[in-house]
């Protein structure tokens, strides 16, 4: 029996590290997304920055949830890349999403 609860305390503290680190690689993809997109905007590459704003707005959803402030600050940095390349239509939709995670919040 002592044996039975020694294993059930291993699998859980292995559980707890895979679950860490899993929630730090995801941090770190979110923040390589954000630099590659500023990179990008600061070089005045809008269209191809397009690509990681895309992919950090959906992994800020993921891993916050589609209320949370990071994911206002995604779409406002998405819809500002619309808004610069004169997509309008685009942008809009995004920036009221924002506004209303910030008035929520």
């Amino acid at each position: 029996m002592r044996l039975g609860w020694r294993l059930v305390a291993v699998v859980c503290v292995a559980v707890c590290l895979v679950l860490a680190w899993s929630a730090g690689a995801r941090a770190q993809s979110l923040q390589a997304e954000y630099d590659a997109y500023k990179r990008l905007y600061d070089q005045g590459h809008y269209a191809e920055a397009e690509a990681p704003a895309k992919r950090a707005l959906d992994l800020a959803e993921r891993q916050f949830g589609a209320e949370h402030l990071d994911v206002a600050t995604s779409l406002n940095r998405l819809a500002e890349l619309y808004r610069l390349q004169g997509r309008y239509a685009e942008a809009e939709p995004l920036h009221k999403r924002a506004l209303a995670i910030r008035e929520k919040a």
